[in-house]
């Protein structure tokens, strides 16, 4: 699970115009794996976790965006533009 979240991070870092810098996607790795070796992924959503600290280590890497192109660029990779449904394993949460 943990390597498919950074597949994803990557992801959403290169689909984000201007592309998000390499030291901030490979910071927000080392967030991700930080939070989660003191929690459980089964406790927490590892989607929105990942999103999430993609979104804090571009904060503290000084490369600002906007939350709405975390958002956009997460709905463009967990959707298949042929068929429009979800693709695996970014699409697959708890609650679905």
């Amino acid at each position: 699970m943990r390597k498919s979240v950074c597949r994803m991070i990557e992801e959403i870092g290169q689909a984000i115009r201007p592309r998000v810098t390499v030291v901030a996607t490979n910071t927000a790795k080392v967030f991700f794996h930080r939070v989660f070796m003191v929690q459980s992924l089964t406790r927490q959503d590892p989607k929105m976790a990942g999103i999430t600290c993609l979104f804090v280590a571009c904060k503290s890497e000084e490369c600002l965006r906007p939350i709405r192109q975390f958002i956009w660029a997460l709905n463009a990779i967990e959707t298949d533009p042929k068929t429009k449904k979800q693709l695996f394993p970014f699409g697959m949460g708890k609650n679905r």
